[in-house]
């Protein structure tokens, strides 16, 4: 159970880390 929530854990991380960049390389192309 614990492994599985840190999974999540991560990919919701990685996810972010993910969406952040995109929107920074939005931002700095306008």
């Amino acid at each position: 159970m614990i492994e599985i929530l840190s999974g999540i854990g991560l990919a919701f991380i990685l996810f972010v880390i993910i969406g952040i960049s995109i929107l920074l390389a939005v931002h700095q192309s306008k």
